[in-house]
């Protein structure tokens, strides 16, 4: 996922692209720890998306005070 995507879209669409994100690395680490993860990078990736949106769900908040 892009920076550039992401700093388009509205807080409202980020917050719950990030709900998404957050259960996906629930069931990515569960799928990990029963052994039937097939790419464990996916974890990683997904936790750099959920840091990326958080910091442009910062930088928007910080940016309207």
């Amino acid at each position: 996922m892009k920076t550039s995507e992401l700093r388009s879209k509205k807080p409202a669409e980020l917050l719950k692209q990030l709900h998404d994100l957050y259960n996906k690395l629930r069931d990515y680490r569960f799928s990990a720890s029963v052994k039937k993860l097939k790419n464990p990078h996916l974890i990683k990736a997904t936790r750099h998306d959920i840091a990326r949106i958080l910091t442009i769900l910062i930088e928007q908040n910080n940016h309207e005070n």
